[in-house]
């Protein structure tokens, strides 16, 4: 159990140090970057933050529903102007539709219809992130969220158990990473485990499992068995429906550890009953 927690919370803890470092900006900069924050959240927040200002009625919108029976089904599906997916072991559909249509159903009284949030990966690109070998000269050097909860003190040894990350991908065949790691695509998103165009995902496995004595880059904390999914594009943003799905991707690896290092606002009650069952069910 204490590998677990050393893994998550190191991970945690770099991820907030990047987070804050990465947010040092002046005044006018933090509020042109919370305009354009807020301009890109409005299609998945919409009955959060009325300072925005009503939508218009044909806004389109993706909303996670869950649903009783085929009929409310079948309501749902006739309602929708697109269906993202159809998880039908969960009575759950992933639609878009307009606001409009969106609040018809959410009253009806037949289903239970929740906006898909939008969820973004914490800022965490740090200079001893291993994502390019050209960066620094580094010569195994251990992240400082790893000495900092004092993980760097325990033989971690070996971990069989596959550990799972859930970020913006890998970039596998990178010299400081380990070469076993497996992974679980969605070609229907575009998400390839085994690329990271964006750089967060392959800095969490640092932290996690860079390889050590190999006289380069950074020490991770110790030799784990990985699996990559995909939760997030290249820009380091999803829906919660994308987190959602790669969570269970983690569960089917086989996974005991999941690392998550991304945030939203707020949570839908459907992410919340899988992360729940994920702990109490399946002992992750």
């Amino acid at each position: 159990m204490k590998l677990y927690s050393i893994l998550i919370l190191a991970s945690f803890v770099d991820c907030i140090n990047g987070y804050k470092s990465e947010r040092m900006q002046s005044s006018a900069d933090a509020e042109a970057t919370k305009k354009t924050n807020s301009a890109s959240f409005r299609g998945a927040r919409l009955d959060l933050d009325y300072e925005r200002g009503e939508p218009a009625e044909d806004d389109i919108m993706q909303v996670l529903v869950r649903y009783k029976d085929d009929d409310s089904k079948l309501n749902v599906l006739a309602a929708a102007s697109e269906v993202v997916e159809d998880v039908e072991d969960d009575n759950l559909v992933i639609v878009k539709m307009t606001q409009a249509s969106f609040e018809s159903i959410r009253y009806s009284g037949q289903v239970k219809a929740e906006i898909d949030n939008k969820v973004e990966a914490f800022e965490v690109i740090h200079e001893d992130a291993p994502i390019s070998i050209n960066q620094r000269n580094l010569v195994e050097e251990v992240p400082w969220g790893i000495e900092m909860i004092q993980a760097d003190q325990l033989n971690v040894g070996s971990f069989d158990v596959p550990v799972c990350i859930v970020d913006t991908g890998y970039a596998q065949g990178h010299p400081d990473l380990p070469t076993d790691t497996t992974g679980t695509s969605t070609p229907a998103r575009n998400f390839a485990w085994n690329e990271d165009l964006n750089g967060h995902g392959t800095h969490v496995a640092g932290i996690m499992a860079a390889v050590g004595g190999n006289g380069f880059g950074v020490t991770g904390v110790g030799n784990l068995k990985l699996h990559i999914t995909r939760g997030l594009d290249q820009y380091s943003s999803g829906y919660e429906s994308d987190v959602r799905r790669a969570v269970n991707q983690c569960v089917n690896a086989g996974a005991k550890v999941i690392s998550i290092s991304l945030g939203s606002s707020t949570m839908s009650d459907a992410a919340r009953e899988l992360y729940t069952k994920v702990v109490e069910e399946y002992g992750i």
